[in-house]
C-alpha cells in the first residue's frame, strides 16, 4: 500500500517539494518576462529579444545534460556522497542564480554583462535537476513517481503566480520596479532551498523500504494464521 500519510509528514519530501517550486519560480519569471525586460529596459529590437530568450532555452537544456553527467560521474567516482553533490547542485541552482538574476538588475549601461548574468540564471537553474528534483529517487525509489507527482504539481504554481505578482510589481517596467522583481524571485530561490539543505537525505526512508514493510505484513500474517490454527485446536479439542 502506498504510504499516503507518511508521505505528506515527511521533512525531506517537503523539501523535494519546496526546492522545485523555488526552481519554477526563477524559472518562469525570467523566461516569461525576459522578453520585455529586454525591449524595455535594455533597448533591444524585437529580433534580438526573440533570439536572445531562444538561448536560454537552449542553454538549460546543455547545461541540464552536462550536470546530470558530472552528478553521475562524481558520485560513480565515490569523491562525494549522493547528498552532498545533490545539495551543491541545489545552492548552484538556486542561491548562486539568485545573486545573478539580482546583479542583472544593477548591471546599468552595460547590456552585455547584464545578459550574460540572465543567461548564467537560465542555465544554471537546471542544476537542481540532479538536485533537489531528483532526491525521491534516492530515499524512496519504490514511490519516486508519486513523490515525484505531488512535487511537480506543487511546482507548477509559480506557472501562473509568478507572473502575476510580477506584472502586479511592473506598473511602470521601471529599472527598480524590475530589480524588485529579480530581489523577489533571489528570495524565493534561497528560502525554498533551505529545507531541502537541512532535511534532505540520500537514505532510504522507513516508509519507503518495501522489503522491510513486507517483512512486517508477512509477520502479522503469520502470527494471526498461528492465532487462527490454535483457536482451531482449542475448539476441536473441546468437541
Amino acid at each position: 500500500k502506498t504510504p499516503w500519510k507518511s508521505i505528506l509528514m515527511s521533512a525531506p519530501v517537503w523539501g523535494i517539494m519546496l526546492g522545485h517550486a523555488a526552481s519554477n519560480w526563477g524559472n518562469y519569471t525570467l523566461n516569461q518576462q525576459l522578453p520585455t525586460y529586454m525591449a524595455n529596459v535594455l533597448g533591444f529590437d524585437l529580433k534580438l529579444t526573440g533570439l536572445l530568450s531562444s538561448m536560454c532555452y537552449v542553454l538549460q537544456w546543455l547545461v541540464c545534460i552536462f550536470a546530470s553527467w558530472m552528478t553521475d560521474w562524481i558520485r560513480g567516482k565515490q569523491y562525494m556522497s549522493t547528498i552532498r553533490i545533490r545539495k551543491l547542485n541545489t545552492i548552484i541552482g538556486l542561491w548562486l542564480t539568485g545573486i545573478f538574476v539580482v546583479w542583472a538588475g544593477y548591471a546599468g549601461c552595460n547590456t552585455t554583462f547584464a545578459i550574460i548574468l540572465l543567461l548564467l540564471t537560465a542555465g544554471l537553474n537546471t542544476f537542481t535537476v540532479p538536485g533537489c528534483k531528483s532526491s525521491m529517487l534516492d530515499m524512496a525509489p519504490a514511490f519516486s513517481g508519486i513523490v515525484f507527482g505531488f512535487s511537480n504539481t506543487i511546482s507548477n504554481i509559480p506557472g501562473f503566480l509568478a507572473p502575476q505578482i510580477a506584472g502586479s510589481i511592473l506598473q511602470n517596467s521601471s529599472l527598480s520596479e524590475w530589480q524588485a522583481v529579480f530581489w523577489l524571485s533571489a528570495s524565493v530561490h534561497i528560502l525554498g532551498s533551505i529545507l531541502f539543505l537541512l532535511k534532505g537525505s540520500d537514505e532510504l526512508q522507513d516508509w519507503a523500504n518495501v522489503e522491510k514493510i513486507d517483512n512486517i505484513v508477512d509477520s502479522k500474517n503469520k502470527t494471526s494464521q498461528e492465532n487462527d490454527d490454535k483457536n482451531d485446536d482449542i475448539i476441536q479439542t473441546r468437541l
